[in-house]
């Protein structure tokens, strides 16, 4: 499965399709999108690792050193974390019915001991700026990363092709 964010410019994959859900894309989100719920653009799951990835990507990010724009973009990309995280967890707990569009591996996306990761790839950005955004976003998370043990990770392109999440076109 590949996957073209649009906003970012960034070709995902070659996936699984499987193990991806391109939640931003379906129905449940479009049904819910009005209500003020927010996605990252898919979830990925890589079982040879033991991780559920809910990636979101940023063509670029407001400046490091303006605090009120960046607070702002910070505060946003949070948002779509933690409501992805909680969309897909009623979704698997049978909260929506309607499952057309889930792949075929959903029932395996929350199991005991999965690492949930939450990966913010900026396709325009140095990897001078990547550990302070990453600790913004864990400071707005804080709450949520102690509960759940969430992972985060902040990626330029050259750091999420290395991983491959992106691919080149």
């Amino acid at each position: 499965m590949k996957i073209y964010e649009r906003g970012s410019e960034l070709h995902f994959g070659d996936f699984n399709e499987a193990n991806c859900f391109h939640i931003e894309s379906s129905y449940f989100y479009k049904n819910l999108s009005c209500k003020n719920v927010k996605t990252v653009e898919f979830l990925l799951l890589r079982p040879e690792n033991n991780t559920l990835n809910f990636i979101e990507a940023k063509k670029t990010l407001s400046n490091v050193n303006n605090s009120s724009d960046i607070a702002k973009n910070i505060k946003d990309i949070a948002h779509k974390f933690i409501d992805s995280f909680q969309l897909s967890n009623a979704i698997w707990f049978g909260k929506h019915k309607h499952t057309n569009d889930l792949p075929a591996n959903y029932d395996n996306f929350f199991v005991k001991d999965r690492v949930f990761n939450f990966v913010l790839v900026i396709k325009e950005r140095h990897s001078n700026d990547l550990r302070f955004i990453k600790e913004m976003i864990k400071k707005e998370i804080k709450k949520d990363i102690i509960i759940w043990k969430f992972e985060v990770y902040v990626l330029n392109e050259f750091m999420a092709k290395k991983r491959k999440l992106i691919i080149s076109h």
